[in-house]
């Protein structure tokens, strides 16, 4: 849940980052995994993992 003004300015940002690479994130983790599903997950996964240590960063 977004609720705070910090979460929303990460949530933008994740979502730029996302729009801007997601392909890219998606063709490395393809490479290494050889599997379409498995390297969607990673990605997913990635990304959860960034939103939540968010609070980790200024």
């Amino acid at each position: 849940m977004v609720d705070t003004p910090k979460d929303r300015q990460w949530s933008r940002l994740i979502e730029e980052q996302i729009s801007l690479y997601d392909r890219y994130f998606y063709a490395i983790a393809y490479r290494v995994l050889r599997h379409r599903a498995l390297a969607e997950e990673a990605c997913q996964q990635g990304l959860m993992k960034v939103w939540s240590r968010r609070d980790r960063y200024p």
